[in-house]
């Protein structure tokens, strides 16, 4: 059973990219199941097929990259509250490259691929969706790119501050340094500025 409230912020978000349809929404309430992560939990591996497309009613997710050299896997992305988790593979039935985990107290309404499959051969919604958020995704990581390369270390944890200040509660520091390229107890330095 999904949270009527939750349900309405999924379509709120959804219809940011598209016009939904009645129909469409009538049977999406039908294909979502929500859950609620109580300990951080790897919900994808590295090598696996991606199953399910997860959105972030509340909490946060990271992106796993794996890596020839220490520490051996860095935290190549972090989704947010509205945000679709998905690897790139999904929608060509690749097996993933990264893995995904969702940090604790999460909520999020998953949807089986076969589900989206069913929804698709229905809506039209569907694919337009799917490429906003690809779309969507693929501007973010860019900016993120340009981010690291252009902006003074400071400036750049300050804009992941500034927008969610909770995530560096819950995310591990060392999490957090990987995304920023730099290592931990820089980012401690760092956030001494901002606190």
């Amino acid at each position: 059973m999904v949270c009527e409230e939750h349900f309405l912020f999924l379509t709120g978000r959804l219809s940011f990219f598209a016009n939904l349809s009645v129909a469409f929404c009538a049977d999406l309430r039908e294909c979502v199941v929500e859950k609620t992560y109580h300990r951080n939990q790897f919900v994808l591996n590295e090598g696996h097929q991606q199953v399910y497309l997860w959105f972030i009613i509340k909490g946060f997710a990271r992106e796993v990259s794996s890596s020839d050299i220490p520490p051996f896997s860095q935290t190549s992305w972090f989704w947010v509250s509205g945000d679709l988790i998905f690897q790139n593979g999904f929608f060509s039935d690749q097996n993933s490259l990264v893995a995904v985990e969702v940090y604790r107290d999460s909520v999020i309404l998953e949807i089986s691929d076969r589900n989206l499959q069913f929804l698709a051969a229905r809506h039209r919604e569907v694919n337009l969706l799917s490429e906003a958020f690809r779309f969507a995704d693929y501007k973010k990581r860019k900016q993120h790119t340009a981010d690291l390369a252009m902006l003074k270390r400071l400036d750049h944890i300050r804009l992941l501050f500034t927008a969610h200040k909770i995530l560096f509660n819950t995310a591990l520091h060392r999490d957090l340094a990987t995304f920023f390229g730099i290592k931990s107890q820089n980012l401690t330095r760092y956030l001494k500025d901002l606190y």
